[in-house]
């Protein structure tokens, strides 16, 4: 893939609602209590509820859909979760392209919350971008 200079997108979520996680929670299954409630999640060592990480990885990933369309694929992902993103919280997502081959392209992803704290950090090849 060449390189073809820094193209960047940004996505935001201005707040992460207890709504978002009950949705999750009924599309994934995963009811653990440290995302909804305040006891379970101090008695594991967060000072509140958080968010699952695999629900910020899949608004970080229909972003790209938003910014390139339906269209196109994404082949690879590969992330790291840094810093629990919680209830209230304020989620950014950045995405830079990295590196271009015609329609494919590779991208770096970054979710973020309103501390600039970096959340979840990925790698991404996307296929059939126009």
């Amino acid at each position: 893939m060449k390189h073809e200079g820094k193209q960047t997108h940004v996505g935001e979520i201005a707040r992460v609602t207890r709504k978002h996680v009950a949705r999750y929670i009924r599309a994934s299954g995963d009811d653990n209590p440290i995302h909804y409630d305040e006891e379970a999640a101090r008695n594991t060592g967060f000072n509140r509820p958080i968010v699952h990480g695999m629900w910020t990885l899949g608004v970080m990933t229909s972003y790209v859909w938003k910014w390139y369309g339906s269209h196109v694929q994404l082949t690879t992902v590969d992330a790291s979760f840094k810093h629990p993103l919680f209830l209230e919280d304020s989620l950014l997502i950045k995405g830079e392209v990295v590196e271009s081959r015609g329609s494919d392209i590779k991208m770096k992803l970054m979710a973020k919350n309103q501390d600039d704290q970096t959340l979840v950090s990925t790698q991404i090849v996307i296929k059939g971008a126009r």
